[in-house]
């Protein structure tokens, strides 16, 4: 997706959105 210029910042959104959609569905 990303990871081709985005950096760390852009990993740890991508990540982020990961833990908020698992935090969504187990909520």
């Amino acid at each position: 997706m990303c990871f081709h210029g985005g950096g760390y910042a852009c990993i740890l959104i991508f990540v982020l959105k990961i833990y908020l959609f698992f935090e969504d569905g187990a909520g």
